[in-house]
């Protein structure tokens, strides 16, 4: 069997544009967790998780329409450890979320934000979802 590289190269190229084309849309998460239980759930306008013993940390991107106003809201229900989102706009960090800041407005400058949720011995539910006001 013949190694071929221009194939090799081709085909992580191709994988390298459809991560990137999934990240750019918001579906494709980026994680590093260790969790006893992890189940996410993703709706249209909302995206949580329920989880059981998790450490570590998610990352997605967010698009939202440039010049609109968006309410924010984070809620949470932890038997144990704390859970912390923290929205971003490139490298800027804009809003964070956690069990005593629940409400954000955001007018969007942009139109991709990145998202991370961070877990530190969590054990519970949470729910991060945004409407247009």
């Amino acid at each position: 069997m013949k190694f071929d590289i221009t194939k090799l190269f081709l085909i992580a190229t191709a994988m390298a544009a459809i991560s990137y084309i999934m990240w750019q849309r918001g579906l494709m998460v980026i994680s590093a967790k260790r969790a006893v239980a992890f189940i996410g759930h993703r709706r249209k306008n909302s995206w949580g998780a329920s989880v059981t013993a998790c450490t570590g940390y998610t990352k997605r991107t967010l698009r939202l329409e440039n010049g609109k106003k968006y309410r924010l809201t984070f809620d949470c229900t932890l038997t144990g450890g704390e859970i912390k989102v923290m929205l971003s706009q490139g490298k800027t960090p804009l809003l964070a979320f956690d069990k005593d800041r629940t409400k954000h407005n955001l007018t969007a400058g942009g139109s991709l934000y990145t998202i991370t949720t961070a877990f530190e011995s969590a054990s519970g539910d949470y729910k991060l979802q945004w409407e247009e006001i």
